[in-house]
């Protein structure tokens, strides 16, 4: 039982409020490309201060999910959050009463680390719930809707119609929607008993899970971001493909497998690669094509989201890692799209994926308990 200053993770309010925290904490994040955008056409950007202004703040979200790890178990999450939640409204505001870039961007890396630290908190009373694959997985459902939205309500030309300004007062609204939202955060866990008891071991499951979660990531990210552009040019196909995606979360929130995490795993990510490889051999048949990513999206988001709340299991302190190598696999496939001819990040898509279903595997062989579906409530 929890005392009475503990809130209840196992509440459906509590994950729910989580849940939000983690999609108010993100918009800014999966809005990136828009709003570099809208500051380049404002602010007169050269040619590499845009991917300055970007990478500070991914950097500061990356930085923010390392970090936490180091003092997620000493303070509250509460006040941790709040007060993340609060400087992030000042970070997001600065900025519109000094025109300085050198400032702008110290701000926006603030800015990327305090919402950062939010979302890792929400991250880490997910990961400690009663049900963290339903969770991940409802949060990676809304992610793609929120991506769907965007391509929808907020196309390129947008950003000839807001000011930047007006981006960063919105953003600093978000932010302090999230110090409302953080009085619902847990102050911290009594106790969690965890599934792996030998410390060495653990660590190297840690280790060799991040690198499975990374992956991921990097596999799904490289898929979405050489699609983006194609669909985007086509108009409703790019709302069609981010829907599909959230499809793949909501069923893995909705499915209960009752024998283990590996089978949904790897079978999901063996429906993508399929696809691929039939697509890159010729033989997927022109209508198909957008079926075909629509199934690609669903299945890495399905096997993303049992992967993280499998993670959750080993370590509570380790959870904001997720975050971090998020942030990392959508950067690293940025860098693969952009550097690779038409046709290859897709082969580089299929050979991370098909590393990370044997990493899963192995993990399985080495240790099959783990992939057990069990928790102790």
């Amino acid at each position: 039982m929890y005392e009475k200053k503990y809130v209840d993770l196992k509440s459906i309010s509590v994950r729910f409020t989580s849940i939000v925290i983690s999609l108010f904490a993100t918009i800014y994040l999966i809005n990136i490309p828009l709003i570099v955008a809208v500051a380049s056409r404002e602010l007169q950007l050269t040619s590499t201060e845009p991917l300055w202004l970007g990478g500070v703040f991914l950097g500061g979200t990356v930085l923010a999910g390392m970090l936490t790890t180091f003092y997620i178990s000493l303070v509250s999450w509460r006040s941790l959050s709040l007060v993340s939640s609060i400087m992030g409204v000042i970070s997001f505001l600065l900025p519109t009463l000094l025109s300085d870039f050198s400032f702008l961007l110290i701000c926006q890396g603030l800015s990327g680390f305090f919402t950062g630290t939010v979302c890792s908190v929400a991250f880490v009373c997910l990961g400690t719930s009663a049900h963290p694959i339903r969770s991940y997985a409802l949060v990676l459902c809304l992610q793609s809707i929120i991506v769907a939205l965007t391509a929808y309500f907020l196309p390129p030309k947008v950003a000839e119609l807001i000011s930047f300004n007006n981006v960063l007062i919105a953003a600093s609204c978000i932010c302090a929607g999230l110090v409302i939202l953080s009085l619902k955060v847990s102050k911290n866990i009594k106790q969690i008993k965890f599934t792996i008891p030998v410390a060495h071991k653990k660590q190297l499951l840690i280790i060799f899970f991040l690198v499975a979660l990374l992956l991921m990531f990097v596999g799904g990210n490289t898929v979405r971001n050489t699609i983006e552009p194609i669909a985007y040019s086509a108009g409703f196909y790019m709302v069609i493909l981010a829907l599909s995606s959230s499809i793949g979360g909501l069923l893995a929130a909705l499915m209960e497998i009752k024998s283990s995490y590996i089978k949904p795993i790897v079978s999901a990510l063996g429906v993508a690669v399929f696809l691929l490889v039939v697509g890159l051999s010729g033989y997927l048949p022109q209508k198909l094509i957008v079926t075909a990513f629509c199934f690609i999206g669903g299945a890495w988001n399905f096997s993303a989201a049992f992967l993280m709340g499998l993670f959750s299991e080993l370590n509570y302190r380790y959870i904001p890692l997720i975050v971090t190598v998020q942030v990392i696999g959508n950067i690293v496939s940025l860098v693969i799209v952009g550097s690779l001819y038409t046709g290859q990040p897709y082969i580089v898509a299929c050979v991370v994926w098909i590393l990370t279903a044997l990493i899963v595997f192995l993990l399985a062989r080495s240790d099959h308990k783990l992939f057990l579906v069990k928790r102790n409530e």
